[in-house]
């Protein structure tokens, strides 16, 4: 059996080597292990788990065999993954004791040394290596080799949520911002509804996506929009329509063709329609990063800003924003380090653009499938950039110099 950790910084996903399965109702403890690691990967309390061994104290040993059911299960095995990254710089990286240059070097690592990503948190992966654990800067790894690893599942027990609310079962490959993206609330909310201290999830856990509704493990739909009368607004001193969209969660161009305006010019007292034009079904995207948005689609500088901006400092993933095909990953005046995804979506073809990636951050190729919420590369602020932030293009068909098929990415992305 082994347990799959989940950490969010973004999407970076591994799966830690726990208990060796010897039945389907028994494990073998493995260095690390605790009794509160297994009771979790088996849904017991540890009390139970205690009672089925006749423990009487906390202390487990490694290649101790414990039982964890009184009956077999018949689950088929199913396949899970580990990752594996490699270490970049040309020279030696040092290995710290925890997550951050206060901690001691316990070790280095000489450049092209692949290694084994236990998790990771705020940009620092935990790592082994020659049987050997502690924490590298992500800066300095490549981009993730998954191996396939073959696990044997324990059927879960049931649980009934005692209150009205609804919750959501974690899946392989789910992250807190990929379920906070599907869910269209934040990372913030969805650790404070759980309770949750880290960014660490696992395959099987229940986590409270909502409240007020009806007591069942759901799995996420298509989003959908209350239909409601047109909201009315006054402009107050200050106000631009960038402000005012952003307000009313709607797009400036959708606020200027709700209102009939031709140019970005408004006054103190006008009366200003505030009702979202977009139909939610075209939401077809996630956001492709976490941040706020600091530039939306449209009029800009005298020219047109063909994209939207999303902001945030420190370590931050892009990720692909559907399932498709990469169709350039290079370096560009503009753009600066950039990738371009093509996706068919209901018949319809679009591509996808994200500028201004950090250097040499680039995780996919040309030729490249990927799926939605794959990592792709980090934010960062290269080529026509003032500051840190990741560029996001949709494109109505294949994008071209004149950018005549680009459209409002916020009229396509889910979150924003």
């Amino acid at each position: 059996m082994k347990k799959l950790t989940y950490a969010t910084t973004g999407l970076t996903v591994a799966a830690i080597l726990a208990p060796t399965v010897v039945s389907a109702a028994t494990v073998t403890v493995k260095s690390g292990d605790t009794l509160y690691s297994i009771a979790t990967k088996n849904n017991l309390p540890v009390s139970e788990l205690k009672n089925l061994n006749n423990l009487s104290s906390d202390t487990i040993k490694v290649g101790q065999t414990l039982l964890v059911s009184k009956t077999a299960s018949d689950t088929p095995a199913t396949t899970t993954k580990k990752e594996y990254r490699t270490v970049t710089v040309s020279s030696t990286l040092n290995v710290r004791s925890g997550p951050g240059t206060n901690y001691s070097i316990t070790t280095s690592l000489n450049g092209g040394k692949e290694v084994e990503v236990l998790f990771n948190t705020n940009g620092w992966y935990k790592i082994s290596a020659g049987g050997k654990a502690g924490y590298v800067y992500g800066q300095y790894l490549s981009a993730p080799r998954y191996e396939s690893q073959e696990t044997s599942n324990t059927a879960p027990i049931p649980t009934t949520p005692s209150t009205s609310n609804s919750y959501y079962k974690v899946q392989l490959g789910d992250t807190l911002w990929s379920i906070s993206t599907k869910y269209n609330i934040t990372v913030t909310t969805l650790k404070s509804l759980n309770n949750l201290t880290t960014n660490t999830v696992y395959v099987g856990q229940s986590l409270l996506v909502s409240q007020g509704s009806t007591p069942t493990v759901t799995q996420p739909t298509q989003p959908t929009q209350p239909t409601s009368p047109s909201t009315t607004y006054k402009v107050q001193a200050g106000d631009t329509l960038f402000s005012i969209a952003t307000k009313f969660n709607m797009s400036v161009d959708a606020l200027k063709a709700a209102n009939n305006l031709t140019a970005n010019t408004i006054y103190v007292g006008q009366i200003l329609k505030a009702t979202p034009t977009a139909s939610v079904s075209q939401r077809i995207f996630i956001k492709p990063a976490e941040g706020i948005l600091t530039s939306g689609f449209g009029p800009r500088w005298s020219t047109h800003h063909d994209g939207i901006d999303i902001a945030k400092s420190g370590n931050v993933e892009a990720h692909a924003a559907a399932d498709g095909v990469v169709t350039r990953s290079y370096t560009s005046d503009s753009y600066g380090e950039c990738i371009f995804i093509r996706h068919e979506i209901n018949g319809q073809t679009y591509e996808t653009v994200y500028a201004h990636m950090r250097s040499g951050s680039r995780a996919v190729q040309v030729g490249d499938q990927v799926k939605v919420g794959q990592f792709i590369g980090w934010m960062g602020s290269t080529g026509h950039s003032t500051g840190q932030h990741l560029h996001f293009e949709v494109h109505k068909g294949l994008w071209n110099a004149q950018k005549s098929n680009a459209v409002d990415p916020e009229l396509y992305t889910i979150g924003l």
